[in-house]
């Protein structure tokens, strides 16, 4: 509802697979494609670190923990670099991955966005914060010149959003 509170695009949800890995949702995400190049909107919900474990309700943003910033910029470099490999291998290869994600399911989501994403996708990169000294909220759009808005035409526009719950479709035709 934030980003069409008017409900004027149809939504499908599809849930992660929590089990299988990073490659996988890429892949999941490249089957998905076609989708934007039919002009729907693809959207993964997830989170960049996520470790309730070492959350601390009482913290200010200033005191973050210094190893979350290691691990963002090295995320988000990787991503405007456009070096898949690294990203897939991101356990073996960046600061404190383990830390950062004792499980792989909050940020299983950007693996699909980035496999639905053009290959020549400009990065936009929208950083929120760090909250409860761990708890780092970065936003990746992968952009490309073929990117329409559902206003500027009538075409088939599709949400998806990837958190956990049942596989849905929904077709509409906008004008």
């Amino acid at each position: 509802m934030l980003l069409f509170p008017n409900a004027y695009i149809p939504v499908a949800q599809l849930s992660i697979q929590p089990r299988n890995d990073p490659a996988h949702h890429f892949r999941l995400g490249r089957t998905l494609r076609k989708l934007g190049d039919d002009g729907m909107m693809i959207v993964g919900s997830g989170q960049i670190t996520h470790n309730l474990r070492m959350v601390d309700f009482g913290a200010r943003p200033e005191d973050a923990d210094p190893r979350v910033a290691e691990f963002t910029d090295w995320f988000g470099a990787r991503m405007a670099e456009r070096d898949i490999d690294a990203l897939l291998d991101y356990r073996a290869r960046v600061p404190h991955a383990a830390l950062m994600h004792p499980t792989d399911e909050h940020l299983l989501p950007v693996f699909s966005s980035l496999g639905a994403a053009s290959d020549d996708y400009a990065l936009g990169v929208q950083s929120l914060g760090t909250y409860q000294r761990t708890l780092a909220m970065t936003n990746y759009v992968f952009q490309t010149c073929k990117t329409k808005k559902p206003a500027e035409a009538g075409f088939h526009s599709y949400l998806i959003v990837y958190r956990p719950g049942a596989w849905l479709t929904h077709r509409r035709r906008h004008r």
